[in-house]
Order: structure tokens, then sequence, then C-alpha cells
């Protein structure tokens, strides 16, 4: 795990990124160091930085990050836009490093969690409704009507069912030796049909294309590229997620797309473990905001239900009764000063948030680099400290490795960990700085020093 922020303003970006990542399926959980937080081209002011696991298929991100560097070594963008695109278009460089046995099983992990995401919910109905065990018959329109509702949804998280891959009935078919058997299997206890297994197939081709953000998945990356372009006189950010290779294409899709203009001159963006940062941004923890809409809903509802009861209360020791015309000319009357009241409340929630947020933006709007970055390294900082006086495990430590992408200056780092000591390796030094790579280019005064 990780935490990562990006600020921007009109004149620079300024990011930090922590160092921990936990490595998981071992006995022990384990948390070690790693770089996030690169610098993309030799000659452009922009910068990636990843969150999530470390590698794409089996190749490490940092690996990816130096070839990429390598082969664009020379090349300018026009917009950050182009050099995002060129980023994730590159990436198909290293699909041949994902088996076919590999692509396969991250397919099946898709689709079992799928299943048992609509197991879950089938149950979830079924015993919410009726404590009378359901006839079959009773049951498979529910499981079908689940899975029309879940392929919708699907698509409305990507309309245009664009970005990721594309199956058709045969590699569905493929994701197990017997598809009818591996449906049963993970909607073990419901009722089963020939229409069923088909639509379930329908339902796991529209998640393989369009990349649910709602399924954990263990080999999913975050990938945020910013910076300028050359025709670009203020910054843009870029934000996807990166999900594997599957059917030999990668599976991709973008989250984000933020730009700083005159109408918007500020933006604060945190990546994975997001809450202490939305905490100080929001002035509310972002579980109780959570919690806050839940209990909107449920309050609505209790409000109805007593307007409704005590009207009726009333009404029967009244010496006649209330005329329908009556009765719901009252209970519109209740509920228009139900909703007053209530809106004027929400209003003032909203409203504090709101203006919580809008007084650290317009500070932003102006702040120079420095304070840019210190910013940046404080806003990290909150969530590793948060972790470390908590009794979890510390998924966020380490050294904080800053940097600041200005149009002038281009990207210069702030803090940056090197696993070796500098003074040890000069030589390894001098290279980097003729190369213009990621060390951090003032250690070398040092080492002639």
């Amino acid at each position: 795990m990780t935490a990562e922020v990006a600020i921007l303003n009109r004149e620079a970006v300024a990011l930090a990124a922590d160092s921990a990542v936990t490595l998981v399926g071992l006995e022990d959980l384990k948390i070690y160091n790693i770089n996030k937080l690169f610098s993309l081209s030799p000659v452009e002011p922009v910068a990636v930085m990843i969150y999530g696991s470390a590698d794409f298929g089996t190749v490490p991100w940092e690996t990816i990050v130096h070839e990429y560097r390598h082969k664009f070594a020379s090349k300018y963008h026009d917009t950050i836009e182009d050099c995002a695109l060129n980023f994730i278009e590159h990436l198909a460089s290293f699909v041949q490093y994902t088996s076919e046995q590999e692509q396969k099983e991250q397919a099946k992990i898709v689709a079992m969690a799928e299943l048992q995401r609509l197991r879950a919910r089938v149950q979830e109905i079924k015993g919410a409704s009726s404590t009378d065990k359901p006839l079959t018959n009773q049951l498979q329109p529910l499981v079908l009507e689940q899975i029309n509702d879940r392929i919708n949804e699907l698509k409305k998280m990507d309309p245009s069912i664009a970005a990721g891959v594309s199956t058709d009935r045969e590699e569905i078919r493929l994701l197990a030796d017997n598809w009818t058997e591996f449906v049963n299997k993970y909607l073990n206890g419901l009722p089963i049909n020939d229409e069923i297994v088909q639509m379930a197939g329908s339902m796991v081709e529209v998640s393989l294309r369009v990349l649910p953000l709602d399924i954990w998945l263990p080999w999913r990356s975050g990938v945020v590229i910013t910076g300028f372009g050359k025709k670009q006189l203020f910054p843009g950010l870029l934000h996807y997620s990166v999900d594997g290779v599957i059917a030999g294409t990668v599976r991709t899709r973008q989250l984000d797309n933020e730009q700083i203009t005159e109408q918007q001159p500020s933006y604060i963006k945190p990546f994975a473990q997001d809450d202490m940062i939305l905490t100080f941004l929001h002035g509310v923890d972002p579980a109780y905001t959570e919690l806050l809409s839940s209990y909107r809903v449920s309050r609505d509802h209790f409000y109805k239900r007593t307007v409704t009861n005590l009207v009726q209360y009333f009404e029967n020791r009244m010496e006649s009764p209330l005329s329908d015309e009556e009765r719901s000319d009252l209970l519109d009357k209740m509920e228009q000063m139900k909703v007053a009241s209530l809106q004027e409340l929400d209003s003032q929630i909203n409203s504090y948030q709101s203006e919580h947020y809008k007084d650290i933006y317009s500070m932003v709007e102006w702040l120079p680099k420095n304070e840019l970055a210190e910013a940046a390294e404080t806003l990290v900082n909150l969530t590793s400290f948060k972790r470390r006086i908590t009794p979890r495990a510390e998924t966020v430590g380490g050294p904080i490795d800053v940097a600041v992408i200005s149009k002038s200056d281009g990207f210069i780092w702030i803090k940056r960990k090197n696993y070796f000591e500098p003074k040890l390796n000069p030589r390894f030094l001098e290279h980097a700085h003729d190369l213009k790579t990621d060390i951090q280019v003032s250690t070398i005064d040092d080492v002639k020093e």
C-alpha cells in the first residue's frame, strides 16, 4: 500500500510519495521500501507516480519507466494528454512478459469475483425478502435480474467500453475447461439453467472489457502522469488504472484528466490511502461522510413513517375522520416542512465542507514551488503518522520522495532516497548526470568536493 499526492497550480506541480510496498500472500505480511515517483523524460517537464502493484505483469514499473525514458529520450509532446497516451501505449511492449496461462488465470479471477459477487447479492435479497425458502422458479428470475443489473452497472462505469480488452464467447468459454461447471461452482446454492450460464458469460465479458474498480485485484496498479506539454503554459494530470493483460491486450481505464486553467487555478489529488489527506482537505473524515449519506437515507424513511403514523394516530382520535383530500393535503404540507428543515441542515453541512476546501485551494493557487513541495510532503506524512500510531500494519511509511515540476526548471528532485552511498559511487553519479536520470544531481557536487 502507499500514500501519494499531487498538488498543482499555474506555476508548478508538487509530487510526494512514500516508500512502503506490502507483500501479500506470504506467511507474514512484509513491507519494503521502493521507488514510486519518477521523471518520465530527459527533456520534458513530466513525471509519473505508481501505486498499487509494483509490477506490470512480471516487469517492475521502474524498469518500464527506464525503458520509456530511453526509447523516447528526445521526444516532445504538445500536451500532457499526448504524453500520457504515449506512455500507456508503451505498455504494449511488455505484453509478451505475461504468459497466456497468466492471462487466463487473471481472467478467471475476474470471473470468480463477479460470480461470487452475484451470489452474495442474490442471497442478500433472498434473506431480506422472506424467511421461507424460495422455489427454483422464483429464484431463477431473481438471478437473471441481478445479472442484468450488474451488466448495466458495469456499462455505466465506462459507457464507451473502449479502454480495455474485448472478449468473445470463445475466450469466455476457455476461462474454464467446463464453463457450466465453473458457473455452478461459484454460484453454489443457486439454481442454474442454460440461460443463466449464458448471461453469466455476458456479465463476465463486460467486466473484462470495462475494468470495474469495485473489484479488488492484487495485480492492479494506479498510474499518475503529470506535468507540462510543449504547447501548455499550465500543468495537467492524468490518472489511469492498469489491470494487467488479458487476451493479449493491456487493460487500462482513465480515471481522471485535470488541467490547470484560468478557471481552475489549483488542484489537489491524493492517491491510494487517501483518508487522512481527504480529512485535511474536507475537514471531515471520509468514513464519516459515507456514514452521513447512509444516515440521510435512513432518516428520510424514518421521518416519512413517523409523519404517516402521527396523522393516523390523531385521525383515530378525531370525531370525524379526514377526507382523502384532507389527509393527502396534510401529508403534503408535513412533507414539505420536513424537506425544508432537513435541506437547511444538509446545506449547512455541505457549505462547511465546501468552504473548508475552497480556503485551501485558494491558498494553493499562490504557493511558490518550495512551499508546494513542503505541502505535498506534509500531506503524505499525515497518513504515515496515522498508520504509525495505530495498531494496524504500517502500510504507509519509509522515506518520502518529493519532486517539483515547472515549465521553467523542468523536473527537480527536492528529496530522493538512494539505496547506496553517493560518495562511494562517483562514476555512476557522473554517468547519471550526463544522462539526466533519476539520481538527485546535487549529490554529484558533494562527491566532487
